[in-house]
């Protein structure tokens, strides 16, 4: 009976060592796609840093900052393609960060004006298709110079997750899976020579017997 008990309890120690493994290495992807779109956005690639966030969020859909920081980027992206007047673009960007934050009213505000504006522009000219006459001369006016606001650069957050925290992390699970199977090898070592200990001390006695 002691014996089952024993390797009932090496069971549960391995498996509870292989979860903290799968964890481990689920937690270290999240920081990698996290890191990745961080350095994306520091070089204003919108596209790849939302991609990344999304990966994230997709293996951690409840970590509120990994959630927060794709809203972020993904209003940034809007309003920065609605100053360069890419209302498709900026609609595409608007409407996702509406997804994720449904209740945000600054989101809400700049995606129902980027939505009026879609229809009466088309991606390449970006000028209006209706109401101008087919011979009539439209002035192309000066490409505008993008400058981030105020309001939204001047405390910009950026979350970098602390890389002794995750190095200690990764080392602290990879420890608990060795040492877990450590003692498991140890465990069942001792069982097997308590079995062999027994069969030897049973065929004394019957050598014993026959004597």
């Amino acid at each position: 009976m002691k014996q089952r008990e024993i390797l009932l309890l090496f069971f549960i120690i391995f498996c509870l060592t292989m979860q903290a493994i799968v964890y481990a290495q689920g937690a270290s992807k999240v920081e990698i796609y996290f890191n990745a779109a961080t350095e994306e956005y520091l070089r204003s690639n919108f596209s790849k840093a939302a991609e990344n966030l999304e990966k994230a969020l997709e293996l951690k859909a409840e970590n509120k900052k990994i959630k927060d920081f794709l809203v972020k980027i993904l209003y940034e992206a809007g309003e920065y393609f609605y100053l360069k007047r890419n209302y498709h673009s900026a609609y595409n960007y608007l409407e996702k960060a509406k997804k994720y934050a449904p209740e945000n009213k600054e989101i809400d505000e700049l995606y129902n004006l980027v939505k009026s504006l879609v229809g009466k522009f088309t991606p390449e000219s970006k000028e209006p298709t209706k109401g101008v006459a087919p011979k009539e001369e439209i002035k192309k006016q000066p490409p505008l110079v993008y400058q981030e606001p105020k309001i939204i650069t001047k405390d910009r957050v950026i979350f970098l997750p602390a890389k002794e925290y995750k190095l200690s992390k990764r080392e602290f699970f990879f420890l608990l899976g060795f040492l877990s199977l450590f003692f498991f090898l140890l465990l069942l070592s001792l069982i097997i020579i308590s079995l062999r200990f027994k069969k030897l001390k049973k065929d004394i006695a019957t050598t014993t017997q026959t004597l």
